[in-house]
């Protein structure tokens, strides 16, 4: 409550203006004043505009050195104070109307929050969480940079005005929530979007805007229900110079019709670009075609469009881009890989299951819900091994999966291998982060992957028109022979995409985030404490059991969490032979040991204890009886880029079972996991 009110009291102190009075103040008192007054008046600045800013979250440095979670990949987004740069001010004050918070409010559904997000320039923020209602009160500012260093001239402005990645995209999110300690997520969904040119701020500067909200998913189906709902976002746009400690309105070289004149050409342009590549794409598949029917080659499945979020149909190579780590939070393309594996992995079955096809959401869309299917995975892992400087591809084809084939897409890179000179290729699995090698082809991926019908990334998009797309029959992966992949023309694809990408890519955090505040996440302690307790319940109320923990036992588990976690960034096992050394020394003679890893993506106590108890292996880890049971627990937090972490849990036991015939303690530690968790391993001194 009371941070809220220091958020309104800021808010009204700078809509009446006093900031800025203050200021003048300043100015007024200080005028003529010698060279340490001056001093005193840059600090009396400064402590203005700390003023200004609202309060921090108790909390909130601990995240200021690259670790901000705002930031996909990394970096804090601070200014520069040296620097002028041009900023695009973006104030969210509301939305009204939304169709699926409606309907929620007419079935008393569950509790609901909501929350906005906003990219632009490849940056972006979001709102706090807030109770969800037909008319949510999501409210946050930000700066978005536009230019550095500022504007001078003419010449300088209209550069600025003709770029074509000028749109400011909004997402509004829904998440289940309950609670409990804190706000837990249980499911994140899209439920509105919306476009609009950042060149409004110039024609309407710091007037307050209604843009309509384009409803996603469950939400089109809702309000095409209630037609008289129609959702709308409000808000504030403006262009400011930042520099030194101020905020300054600008003055530009030119008048509002030379700015709609701009805004129309580049719109007209797009347009333009658009139809052409259209009518060549048709052609190029006729081509395509052509040359299967000639070869007597069945038609392929080659995914040359895709609808995004929003419903748009765009060219499949729009949805990629280089996203580069500006901080710490992803340090090699494995820690990518294993980072977007981490990414709930789901598909959004629409309303009764209805929808034919899966549309492909862009990173920034991905990166606000949290979860997206195999598709939504590979396009965002490709992007990132693009920034990395890798040569990858997102791959279409098919996997193996129970005897049948289905359609699927991962991500292919390509090396030379310096000792021989000779190509490789890798396939990585971007919903496990797993790599194996396809040239020279290993027997799992031969197992895995059965057939390519197309690579495409931001720049290329190549179809294989070869006899056999089997990669048992040995399909060649020389992507420069014409004969073998059909490519797109690259001037074409140049022209749709216009050198940059259509929509804002979230890999730079927004210059300062004002209303956004770093999550609250439980520590390691926190987690086993809860799980203990639930453990506990559940062994006393499901078996009549009580139990007594070895915290000695609990320990000595951390290494073999670690050790699994390397292997699953690697892919290369590490070695715990003192692990099981400690474990053979700790375990009384006579004594059998039972261990249970797994990992999950999420934090929630109450949903581990559900996935544990229903797992038949950890299940009766739990529930194990006899004489002397002693049981443990640790758990092991890996973070990785935007607040996105590996939970490993091992629960284990050890208990004297004289019934059991002797066996060695070889094999009672669990092996590093491959592709899923260990099963538990008895063992018995």
């Amino acid at each position: 409550l009371v941070q809220e009110l220091r958020y309104k009291i800021d808010g009204l102190l700078s809509e009446t203006g006093l900031y800025a009075k203050i200021r003048e103040l300043i100015q007024e008192v200080t005028a003529g004043e010698d060279e340490n007054d001056q001093i005193t008046k840059a600090t009396l600045a400064r402590l203005v505009s700390s003023v200004e800013q609202p309060p921090k979250h108790e909390e909130e440095d601990m995240y200021r050195e690259g670790d901000f979670p705002m930031a996909l990949l990394g970096g804090n987004g601070n200014l520069e104070k040296s620097a002028t740069k041009l900023a695009l001010k973006v104030e969210i004050l509301g939305a009204v109307g939304l169709a699926g918070e409606a309907a929620e409010a007419i079935t008393k559904g569950v509790a609901m929050g909501i929350k906005a997000h906003v990219g632009f320039n490849g940056q972006r923020g979001e709102t706090g969480l807030v109770r969800a209602s037909a008319e949510p009160a999501v409210q946050g500012s930000f700066l978005f940079e536009i230019e550095q260093p500022l504007p001078t001239n003419e010449a300088s402005w209209r550069s600025v005005l003709s770029r074509p990645a000028s749109m400011v995209r909004f997402y509004l999110t829904r998440e289940r929530i309950q609670q409990q300690s804190s706000l837990i997520i249980n499911r994140r969904d899209l439920c509105a979007t919306t476009i609009l040119d950042w060149r409004q701020a110039l024609l309407r500067p710091g007037e307050a805007v209604e843009i309509p909200l384009t409803p996603i998913g469950t939400d089109a189906a809702l309000e095409s229900g209630l037609g008289e709902v129609s959702s709308v976002l409000h808000i504030i746009l403006d262009v400011v110079a930042l520099g030194g400690d101020d905020e300054d309105t600008l003055e530009t070289p030119f008048d509002d019709e030379a700015v709609r004149r701009e805004m129309n050409r580049c719109r007209s342009a797009k347009a333009q670009a658009a139809r052409r590549f259209f009518l060549y794409a048709k052609q190029w598949w006729t081509d395509y075609a052509h040359r299967l029917s000639a070869d007597n080659t069945p038609p392929r499945s080659v995914q040359l469009f895709a609808r995004d979020e929003a419903n748009e149909l765009r060219c499949a190579c729009s949805f990629i881009w280089p996203l580069r780590a500006t901080g710490r939070g992803l340090d090699s393309p494995r820690h990518c890989a294993r980072f977007v594996s981490l990414l709930a992995l789901e598909k959004d079955p629409g309303v009764g299951g209805s929808g034919d096809s899966q549309p492909w959401q862009t990173p920034l869309a991905f990166m606000a819900r949290r979860a997206g299917d195999v598709c939504d995975h590979a396009l965002l892992l490709c992007s990132l091994f693009l920034g990395f400087g890798l040569e990858a591809y997102v791959a279409l084809g098919e996997m193996r999966c129970d005897g049948q084939t289905q359609p699927h897409a991962w991500v292919l890179t390509f090396s030379t291998d310096e000792s021989t000179g000779n190509q490789k290729a890798a396939a990585w699995e971007s919903t496990t982060g797993r790599r194996t090698s396809l040239l020279p082809l290993d027997p799992e991926t031969a197992r895995r992957y059965d057939s390519i019908t197309a690579l495409f990334n931001h720049e290329i998009f190549l179809a294989n028109v070869q006899t056999s797309h089997l990669l048992v029959d040995g399909i060649s992966l020389d992507l420069d022979d014409d004969r073998l992949w059909k490519s797109i023309d690259s001037t074409e694809l140049g022209l749709l995409l216009g050198g940059g990408p259509q929509h804002p890519m979230p890999y730079i955090p927004a210059i300062a985030d004002i209303a956004l505040l770093p999550p609250i996440h439980p520590s390691a302690i926190d987690i086993e404490t809860e799980l203990r307790t639930l453990i506990q319940r559940r062994r006393l109320e499901d078996h009549g059991l009580l139990t007594v923990w070895d915290p000695e036992l609990s320990y000595m588990l951390s290494p073999a969490l670690v050790a699994y976690e390397h292997t699953k960034l690697t892919g290369q096992a590490l070695g715990n032979d003192d692990f099981a050394d400690a474990i053979k020394r700790h375990v009384p003679k006579g004594h059998c040991f039972k261990g249970f890893p797994t990992c999950f993506p999420h934090l929630q106590p109450t949903r581990m204890i559900t996935a544990l108890l229903r797992a038949e292996l950890s299940a009766d880890v739990i529930a194990t009886a006899g004489d002397h049971v002693r049981h443990a627990i640790r758990i092991r937090i890996f973070s990785y880029a935007e607040g996105v972490s590996a939970c490993w849990v091992m629960i284990a036991v050890r208990y004297l079972n004289p019934s059991q015939p002797l066996v060695t303690q070889d094999n009672a530690v669990p092996p590093p996991p491959t592709a899923a968790p260990p099963p538990p391993v008895a063992a018995k001194r």
